[in-house]
């Protein structure tokens, strides 16, 4: 544009902030609906193994293989309960470098981690690994395995108490409300 011999530039600014802000909400809440989704079909997967075997063995494996997964954690283990030792013993484990440190695993109620949270059938975290090292009775056989946080929440169907289903970490746990909500379904399963 040309006035008087002059020359203007005449620019229009446009604010997408907003814009930008709105798309990254919707994506975040993409990203939400994706993992509820993935967490949904788990949960649909590990019924069917449940319904689908009888075999103890094969349907722990199937089933914490599943819930390494879907939980996005390093190992998982499921400590049964013995109601006649009241002991905690092995009863399948996923995702160990060396799993023989795992299945040697015979805990009395109440003693180690894993073992108060069968007797106060509450959860409990480890988020750090100097409270594992302080806390973890069996610390001395998994320290190779460079865990740094543990999480385990107890099994109960019915009432009574079926086991321990443990977490083992590398790095602190990322847990929120929806984590919680689907370790809570998990651990219910697992109980059945």
């Amino acid at each position: 544009l040309q006035l008087a011999e002059r020359s203007l530039v005449i620019g229009i600014g446009l604010d997408t902030s907003e814009l930008n802000h709105a798309k990254q909400q919707i994506e975040a809440l993409n990203t939400d609906l994706q993992d509820q989704l993935q967490r949904l079909s788990s949960l649909r997967q590990i019924d069917q193994v449940i319904t689908g075997s009888s075999d103890l063995r094969l349907t722990l494996d199937l089933i914490l293989a599943e819930v390494a997964g879907s939980l996005a954690v390093d190992a998982v283990s499921v400590l049964l309960y013995k109601p006649g030792s009241d002991t905690l013993e092995w009863g399948a484990e996923y995702g160990f470098c060396n799993p023989q440190a795992v299945r040697d695993a015979t805990l009395k109620l109440g003693e180690g981690a894993a073992g108060k949270v069968g007797l106060n059938r509450e959860m409990k975290q480890l988020r750090t690994r100097e409270e594992m090292i302080r806390e973890f009775v069996r610390w001395p056989h998994l320290k190779e395995e460079g865990f740094s946080s543990y999480l385990a929440v107890p099994l109960v169907a019915k009432g009574k108490l079926q086991g321990v289903l443990e977490f083992f970490h590398r790095r602190a746990f990322d847990i929120d409300e929806d984590w919680l909500d689907y370790l809570d379904a998990l651990a219910t399963q697992v109980a059945i």
